[in-house]
């Protein structure tokens, strides 16, 4: 008889490394939603970005392992949505803001092909990588930019506007 495998009590990384089963793939996504709709739920809910960044910052123990089943973070995710607030405190509170999912997109490639501009701007100001090639085949974030016509990004990069955010 075969041994069942027991996925409930396992840690991130011992999901992560056995992605592609069925079973690992909804526990991954149904703790990842869990985790994502948490932050979420308290950007909605704060109105200081100082106050959610000292929350999202006691969470780090729970989100900054988190993964989904495309090996994305929650910074992803809120680009991906166009959480400007949300993406903003996780950098605040040590989010690595070139991390890369599971086929090498960054939290700002997905902003961009999403179309959250403000997001992606603030993505870059704080820090986020434009020019390099993310995986074989693709084009640079300031590429995607050029294709989709965003100005503002184009402007952005080109004039080398950076900012260093602080929280509030």
């Amino acid at each position: 008889m075969a041994a069942v495998m027991n996925i409930d009590n396992l840690q991130w990384s011992e999901l992560i490394c056995k992605i592609g089963l069925k079973e690992v793939n909804e526990i991954l996504d149904k703790r990842f939603e869990y985790i994502f709709t948490t932050l979420r739920d308290l950007a909605s809910v704060f109105t200081s970005d100082r106050t959610l960044t000292e929350r999202v910052s006691a969470l780090k123990d729970e989100w900054f392992p988190a993964r989904d089943q495309y090996e994305r973070s929650v910074i992803h995710l809120a680009s991906l949505n166009g959480n400007t607030r949300l993406v903003r405190c996780l950098v605040y509170s040590g989010c690595p803001i070139n991390i890369r999912d599971g086929i090498g997109q960054t939290p700002l490639t997905l902003a961009l092909h999403m179309g959250h501009t403000i997001t992606a701007k603030v993505i870059i100001e704080c820090g986020a990588s434009v020019r390099d090639e993310l995986f074989p085949d693709t084009v640079p974030p300031l590429q995607i930019a050029k294709v989709k016509g965003d100005n503002i990004m184009i402007d952005t990069e080109n004039t080398g506007r950076r900012r260093s955010y602080s929280p509030c």
